[in-house]
């Protein structure tokens, strides 16, 4: 949403230039730290103050697009006409703009209280529970039993087996007999190190919408 706001752009750019207080000869991933955490308080400040009094402005551009499409139908001037078109857009803006926050609110809504206490959420972790229990397991001779405290001591006792076991190394083997697939070439294009512009697109692609951190910035922000 804050995207959408005229001057976003403008302050994050400002402050990002700014010089860090009281030390700005840090660098790498600290120097990139403070920067987050001083743009997100000025992010904050006009979160509460600025970017939320869309709906506001909503009532307002609405009011000024009626009023000035009254005054175009009683006098067709391209200055009028001119003025109704600003105040269509802006209005689209701040509606946009209004879209978007409710869709993210709603995102965040479900991240904080999730499926809880409705009957769809229930009946997925039931299912879920349901598909993972062991109902029953094989003994070592071939029998079965579903007896759960007998399946606890079984499952235990495989696990304290397997973990327990004298490590063998395996003998070298030839794998001369092993036909080859794949060329030098095709080898070396897999095994390198990805580009620069590899790593750009990979994290472009990458939903808009997901927090990279604890910080609360989403990956559009970065």
């Amino acid at each position: 949403m804050w995207l959408l706001h005229d001057s976003f752009f403008d302050v994050v750019n400002n402050n990002w230039q700014a010089p860090l207080h009281p030390n700005n000869s840090i660098f790498g991933m600290r120097r990139l730290w403070f920067k987050l955490k001083r743009v997100k308080q000025v992010l904050n400040w006009l979160n509460h103050h600025v970017y939320k009094n869309f709906f506001s402005n909503i009532l307002q551009a609405e009011q000024l697009v009626n009023s000035v499409d009254l005054t175009c139908q009683n006098d067709h001037t391209d200055t009028n006409f001119s003025l109704l078109k600003k105040s269509k857009e802006d209005l689209f803006n701040f509606q946009a703009q209004e879209e978007v926050f409710w869709k993210q609110k709603a995102a965040a809504k479900y991240l904080v209280e999730g499926d809880n206490n409705t009957k769809c959420f229930y009946a997925l972790v039931k299912r879920k529970r349901i598909k993972n229990i062991v109902n029953k397991i094989q003994r070592e001779d071939g029998s079965f039993t579903d007896n759960s405290m007998e399946i606890a001591y079984l499952v235990v006792q495989h696990f304290q087996t397997c973990f327990n076991k004298v490590f063998n190394h395996a003998p070298s083997m030839d794998h001369s007999f092993i036909p080859t697939h794949i060329s030098h070439d095709e080898n070396a294009n897999l095994t390198r190190p990805p580009s620069f512009e590899e790593v750009k697109e990979t994290l472009l692609d990458i939903n808009n919408d997901f927090v990279v951190g604890p910080n609360g910035f989403t990956t559009l922000f970065i």
